[in-house]
């Protein structure tokens, strides 16, 4: 429910079914909701994801994904490569379902474990080549809500679009080590630029 915020919170669209402009998922809300801070960066959550590491965790990113029905899906894809202009090469995001995951509304879908920080080919988009996505076994993990998932960024993973009449609504929060550095500003400095939400776009370009 909160208004479009040129410079604070970023909120982006999408076209889904009869809808032309969707909401589709809110970014960089740290700033502005306490009980997500308090999730995201509590002592509890920062000792869980640095086990993980091995080292102390700093929070890259957070978005919420909507996810509504119609609303789109995303193309089989790892995620370091999307990070490595960052100068870092590792990644745990911490998947928080805020509804329940189903195949009916196009939960995550993970590939059989890659070895080690292994890329797999990909096609020019980013996503992964599409003979290599055909080889490999997929599985759908339909998850309870408010259930806690951690991956890290070179594991394969995919969803169909939301084919239900209800949301798919999920937290999506990624941290790096704290020898990477500390990229947030970087990242949403770099987004604001060159995918900014549309009350920060120009009309006229």
């Amino acid at each position: 429910a909160w208004p479009e915020s040129p410079g604070q919170w970023m909120k982006y669209f999408e076209r889904a079914d009869q809808n032309d402009r969707q909401l589709c998922r809110v970014e960089n809300f740290l700033a502005y909701h306490d009980g997500f801070r308090d999730l995201i960066l509590g002592d509890e959550t920062l000792a869980v994801v640095a086990a993980l590491m091995g080292e102390t965790a700093l929070l890259f990113k957070e978005k919420l994904n909507y996810k509504l029905p119609g609303g789109s899906g995303f193309l089989a894809h790892q995620d370091a490569p999307a990070f490595a202009s960052f100068d870092q090469t590792y990644h745990i995001t911490m998947l928080v379902t805020v509804d329940p995951m189903t195949v009916a509304n196009g939960c995550l879908e993970v590939s059989d474990p890659i070895s080690g920080q292994e890329l797999l080919p990909q096609e020019p988009d980013g996503t992964i080549a599409h003979a290599v996505e055909a080889e490999r076994r997929w599985h759908p993990l339909e998850i309870p809500a408010g259930s806690v998932l951690f991956f890290d960024s070179y594991l394969p993973h995919r969803s169909a679009m939301n084919g239900s009449d209800t949301p798919r609504r999920a937290l999506y929060i990624t941290y790096n080590r704290a020898s990477e550095g500390d990229r947030r500003a970087a990242y949403y400095e770099n987004k604001r630029a060159v995918f900014p939400p549309e009350c920060e776009r120009d009309p006229e370009v």
